[in-house]
């Protein structure tokens, strides 16, 4: 029975075959060019080289844009999450300051501002104060028959002072008055530059305040 057996030998062009029988070996060489066959597969190396590169890139562009999108969702749900703290704050001041309103210290300070509104001009104009005027409003308080604690005159005093309308008086200077419209004393510039600031401040949240009800009026109504 013949065996065969195939042997390669030696590097690039020669591949050796040797056939052996029992009688004897036969031996031939063969001669092949195998070039073509060594860049086909360098081609194909290179091509799955290549195929597996754009695959990783692919994957790390798709792993990139999920990491954004990741981050782009945690960045608004920390928004959202600040907008609803901010909602429930502003719920929170709000209920604050109608209890603070329904006190009965509240309701008579603001019962004493309207009858200061009532009889006094220089209440009514938002004129700058003289400074101590609060012994002449609880002198004319006692002369009319009404009795107001120190807490409520405070709080009265609190209610035209810090109105808008007061405080831009303020700001601009000049002179202080009495209850009855006469001149007493000036604005310094402390209070000017402080009064200016309150100003500022209190602008700022209007504007704050007018653009977010525009912006909701414009959320709620149809395309």
């Amino acid at each position: 029975m013949a065996e065969k057996k195939l042997t390669l030998k030696g590097r690039g062009r020669r591949i050796v075959i040797d056939s052996t029988k029992k009688t004897g070996t036969k031996r031939r060489t063969l001669s092949l060019n195998t070039s073509n066959s060594i860049s086909k597969a360098a081609q194909a190396a290179k091509a799955l080289k290549e195929m597996q590169a754009n695959k990783a890139a692919k994957k790390a562009a798709k792993a990139a844009k999920y990491a954004e999108g990741l981050k782009i969702a945690k960045a608004e749900a920390k928004i959202a999450k600040a907008a609803e703290k901010a909602k429930v704050a502003k719920i929170a001041e709000e209920k604050a300051k109608l209890a603070k309103e329904a006190r009965p210290s509240s309701i008579a300070a603001k019962k004493l501002n309207e009858r200061m509104l009532e009889h006094h001009q220089v209440w009514r104009d938002f004129k700058p104060l003289q400074i101590g005027i609060d012994v002449a409003v609880r002198s004319w308080c006692e002369a009319q028959g009404w009795s107001y604690s120190k807490r409520i005159l405070g709080k009265a005093f609190n209610l035209h002072t810090r109105d808008l309308r007061y405080r831009r008086a303020m700001a601009k200077g000049g002179v202080r008055y009495t209850l009855d419209e006469a001149i007493d004393g000036e604005v310094d510039e402390l209070m000017q530059d402080y009064a200016r600031m309150k100003v500022d401040k209190a602008e700022r949240r209007i504007e704050r305040e007018k653009a977010e009800i525009e912006a909701k009026a414009e959320k709620s109504s149809p395309e």
